[in-house]
């Protein structure tokens, strides 16, 4: 994946993850763009990244999804784990400031919920 092309998803992960950290319900651009995340925070070669908050949101949203979505964001979650493994260091860096940043919206919308009292239980 070229610079260029990662600026132009990071851009509108920002921009999808801003809408996602709103309550209501997910659009698929949306959940693309969470599995986009939870591929990234999964990512060996980025380094360790706590990825429990956003596994829960990905478990909540999958309920309301047809198999043909559900597949692929699979494929979008594999294709970010595949880039951040086959980036070099600038990619990389690039991809963990997507995962450290844009990508915490997603995870807001768990610590929202999970303030309300419904304990979150560590694993």
């Amino acid at each position: 994946m070229t610079m260029f092309k990662v600026l132009a998803v990071a851009t509108a992960l920002v921009s999808a993850s801003a809408v996602a950290a709103q309550p209501g319900a997910m659009s698929d651009s949306q959940f693309f763009a969470a599995k986009r995340c939870q591929g990234l925070m999964s990512a060996k070669a980025l380094g360790p990244s706590d990825s429990r908050a956003i596994d829960q949101v990905i478990e909540a949203a999958s309920r309301a999804r047809t198999s043909a979505v559900l597949d692929q964001a699979d494929q979008v979650r594999a294709d970010a784990v595949r880039a951040a493994s086959h980036a070099g260091a600038q990619g990389r860096s690039v991809l963990v400031a997507e995962r450290d940043g844009a990508c915490q919206a997603f995870t807001a919308r768990v610590a929202t919920a999970g303030a309300g009292g419904a304990g979150g239980g560590g694993r």
